[in-house]
């Protein structure tokens, strides 16, 4: 009888790829660059490594600048989670619903897609931290559906 040893990273690989919009690709680059998600503590920190945060670049107080996503991460990455973004509002049911809010909010669609993507990178950092397979339209808090 043959014995199948399952490895961290395809455990972390299925773990990753059961969230709707994120591939095979995309889920092994993230596992790659992130050791494993063991480099950091929060999802916070992960979007502002790979550069999907928005970010203030200016001098002084008189002007009222808006916020662009840094440009500091892999654009390599960046590109495919834009990407997983548009796969992600068809097919994810959270993702659909923060896009439509974010355009009823009068938020361009590129804009709206980088908040879903950034969106999409916090559910994959959860589904790993919380080592559970993603569910399409699981409410942890009733009360906040």
């Amino acid at each position: 009888m043959i014995q199948v040893v399952e490895t961290e990273y395809e455990r972390l690989l299925q773990k990753v790829t059961s969230l709707a919009g994120i591939g095979k690709q995309v889920g092994a680059a993230l596992i790659e660059i992130t050791n494993g998600f063991e480099n950091f503590s929060s999802a916070k920190k992960l979007a502002r490594f790979i550069g999907l945060c928005p970010t203030i670049y200016q001098s002084g107080k008189s002007l009222k600048i808006q916020g662009r996503i840094a440009r500091s991460g892999d654009p390599d990455l960046r590109a495919l989670l834009f990407m997983c973004a548009v796969t992600a509002i068809r097919y994810n049911q959270a993702c659909k619903i923060f896009y439509l809010h974010l355009k009823e909010k009068g938020k361009a669609s590129k804009l709206a897609l980088v908040g879903v993507a950034n969106k999409l990178l916090r559910q994959v950092f959860a589904i790993v931290r919380q080592d559970q397979d993603y569910i399409d339209g699981y409410v942890a808090n009733p009360r906040l559906k």
